[in-house]
């Protein structure tokens, strides 16, 4: 990772742990709206998630920063996206994390579930903005394309702020990921081993009656 790059998150989380609330809504407010920051705004959630046990900050406060903030920066996404259309976002999503794909992949989900598909694409990791604008695009009523928005955003505070708040810190919290991705990878590995014995197995027993000779 490059130093710049590290000096930045630290700083993110400085200016964080100084002033929490202010910077949650002013970080929440860009990412929404579709900018890169240095630092995902999901680890300062879960940051927030342990001061809130330890009693530094309030549950209340936090979903007061944080839906405010997605209210308006999914909202200037949306307008932006509707105005302007698909080729404004492919030239916005060359100097951001808009991809080609990642907007094909929100319209064809909405193109097949409608407005319930921004509940879909706004809880799926990495296509949270790009489902704000494909909305923009197919032109989502915005009431509902603002229900659904925040009923996903509160999904993913919860969340993260439970996460935090079961981890303590959020260094434990990185720890227990770990754990988790590793345990996800040892059950895939010994699934695809078995499975494969079993469609080995199954293929000599095929074999072996095949080359049988035929009776009666």
């Amino acid at each position: 990772m490059p130093g710049w790059l590290i000096a930045a998150s630290h700083d993110c989380l400085h200016l964080f742990l100084a002033h929490s609330y202010l910077t949650l809504f002013a970080l929440v407010l860009l990412e929404e709206a579709g900018c890169i920051l240095p630092l995902p705004v999901e680890s300062l959630l879960v940051v927030a998630g342990a001061r809130i046990v330890r009693g530094q900050m309030s549950t209340g406060l936090v979903f007061g920063a944080v839906l405010p903030a997605s209210a308006i920066g999914c909202s200037i996404l949306y307008v932006a996206a509707r105005a302007g259309g698909r080729p404004l976002l492919l030239w916005v999503g060359a100097r951001t994390h808009l991809s080609a794909a990642k907007l094909d992949a929100a319209e064809a989900r909405l193109g097949r579930l409608g407005p319930p598909a921004v509940l879909i694409g706004r809880i799926t990791p990495g296509l949270r903005a790009p489902t704000g604008a494909a909305a923009g695009v197919f032109r989502v009523p915005p009431a509902p394309f603002l229900v659904w928005a925040l009923v996903a955003t509160c999904l993913r505070l919860a969340f993260f702020l439970y996460l935090g708040a079961t981890a303590q810190h959020i260094g434990l919290a990185v720890v227990l990921t770990r754990r988790a991705l590793f345990g996800s990878a040892v059950l895939v590995f010994a699934l695809v081993i078995s499975g494969g014995l079993l469609w080995r197995r199954r293929l000599h027993a095929r074999h072996r009656l095949a080359s049988q000779p035929a009776t009666g």
